[in-house]
């Protein structure tokens, strides 16, 4: 078991995790569906946290179900609107908001803000958030939590600011 208090294991739960990603290429989502554009949310400050979250978009994006782009942000709060209205031409599937509290491990948590899908369908929207939230699970040993949009309510907040934004399609 990792112990978070210690500084130098928590970057290491934080490499692991990022390694563990390498599994999504191997994972029950089909080579041959579209890659999903995602979109990762930096929220964090500190150098582990910008490095796993370095590692986990070039990884997830070497899979090739991925199409990814990230945003490093500055906000007071975990619970900010960390995007704003999009003034860009680009819609993602998938937002990942890593909050800024991981950095101090108050919130062990990071969001995956998507448009509503069928649990338990055939999608591959709802394969590769399974998929992502299984693998952090098992190679961060619980200690970090992957959740969607049908685990809490935050990540269904930001899905739906992020749909009225505009940085999410969900017509």
């Amino acid at each position: 078991m990792i112990r978070l208090s210690n500084p130098r294991r928590w970057g290491a739960v934080l490499v692991l995790i990022a390694v563990a990603l390498l599994g999504l290429a191997s994972s029950g989502i089909a080579q041959d569906d579209a890659p999903l554009e995602l979109l990762i949310v930096d929220e964090t400050q500190t150098f582990e946290a910008s490095l796993f979250v370095n590692m986990a978009a070039g990884v997830l994006k070497g899979t090739g179900l991925f199409k990814v782009e990230a945003e490093f942000v500055d906000v007071d709060s975990s619970f900010d609107d960390p995007l704003g209205p999009n003034e860009t031409d680009r819609v993602y599937d998938i937002v990942v908001v890593v909050p800024r509290a991981l950095d101090q491990r108050a919130l062990m948590q990071i969001w995956l803000a998507t448009c509503p899908y069928l649990p338990g369908g055939p999608d591959a929207l709802q394969r590769a958030v399974t998929t992502i939230q299984d693998l952090v699970a098992e190679r961060s040993q619980g200690q970090l939590t992957a959740l969607g949009i049908y685990d809490d309510a935050v990540p269904g907040l930001f899905a739906t600011i992020f749909d009225r934004h505009g940085w999410l399609s969900c017509d």
